[in-house]
């Protein structure tokens, strides 16, 4: 039988937190000051723009906020925030994602009240402009209640989006659709791509909350999961594909957990999203909260550095390999 140790994957990350953590925090008495948590960080010429999610006390309609940045590590919110207000949407917004593919022009795309996912446009990334054929992404699979949380990747005039379910009694796991011009979107008839671990296992009721990147040939995922015994105590997982279909998870999961007891995230780390600084080299910005049921309490920052440890192979050969 052939081991399962860290060397028989074909990369590690390795993480580590910024000392300046949280770099952001929920301001009281305004209007994100609960709810609060990183929607997106994408650099922009020469600086940072973070887009981040919150509401007033006891109100689940977030609204989208703004800071700005030129290292990526001090922060300043713009001060006419927020920038995509309550009636830019139906309900309320979640896991807005902004991407600029190749062009000015920033597209964000974000989940409305859950039901669907929407997008919308900005040349500025402060005014912001609903597309006329929402939502670009609706519940239309046995396995779906709500579609939300998706992570767009564009290579070369193919675009990729994964995106997860929840609740409505279904398993928090992950699909895949593809598109050519980042409108109109194909699902995978064989979803979910990313499905739950073993009984007993981290991830036996959450795998979702996706953010994937490009690397080598790879598509290279982190994924919120969770635990039947601790349903929001969130980790991170990463999971490893050639196709952005057929996916195997690391066997150093969970890479990234909550901090020890007393932190600002000591309960729970979530929703995270990736920005490439060099190769190999991502800063990785989520949301963090002191206990898994409380609301979330500020934005952190790891620095990753993901490595090659052995030659490569295909996901194939991997799962082959580790099952023998």
């Amino acid at each position: 039988m052939v081991s399962e140790g860290k060397m028989d994957f074909p990369y590690r990350w390795d993480m580590k937190r910024y000392h300046g953590n949280p770099m952001l925090r929920p301001v009281p008495g305004t209007w994100e000051v609960e709810w609060f948590g990183v929607a997106t960080v994408i650099r922009v010429n020469d600086e940072f723009y973070m887009y981040y999610r919150g509401s007033d006390v006891g109100n689940k309609n977030t609204q989208l906020g703004l800071a700005l940045s030129k290292d990526g590590l001090n922060w300043t919110r713009y001060k006419e925030n927020p920038v995509w207000r309550l009636d830019n949407w139906e309900y309320f917004i979640r896991d807005a994602r902004v991407y600029q593919f190749g062009g000015e022009e920033l597209w964000m795309y974000y989940s409305d009240g859950d039901r669907h996912i929407d997008l919308a446009y900005s040349t500025d990334g402060i005014h912001w402009e609903n597309s006329q054929h929402n939502p670009v992404l609706e519940v239309s699979q046995d396995w779906e209640h709500r579609v939300m949380q998706e992570s767009v990747l564009k290579i070369d005039d193919k675009w990729y989006m994964w995106y997860s379910t929840y609740d409505g009694g279904k398993p928090r796991v992950t699909g895949m659709a593809t598109s050519k011009n980042g409108v109109n979107w194909d699902k995978y008839e064989g979803n979910p791509v990313l499905p739950l671990g073993e009984p007993s296992q981290w991830d036996d009721y959450s795998a979702f909350n996706t953010f994937v990147v490009y690397q080598d040939g790879y598509f290279h995922m982190l994924y919120t999961g969770s635990s039947k015994k601790n349903p929001t105590g969130y980790r991170w997982g990463y999971a490893l594909s050639e196709d952005g279909v057929h996916w195997v998870k690391s066997p150093d999961n969970p890479i990234f957990v909550p901090d020890a007891e007393g932190a600002w995230d000591a309960g729970k780390v979530s929703t995270h999203v990736i920005c490439r600084m060099g190769p190999g080299s991502f800063n990785i910005y989520y949301s963090g909260a002191p206990s898994p049921k409380a609301t979330y309490a500020g934005v952190g920052l790891v620095q990753g550095q993901l490595t090659m440890v052995v030659e490569h192979e295909s996901v194939d050969q991997i799962n082959i390999r580790r099952i023998k």
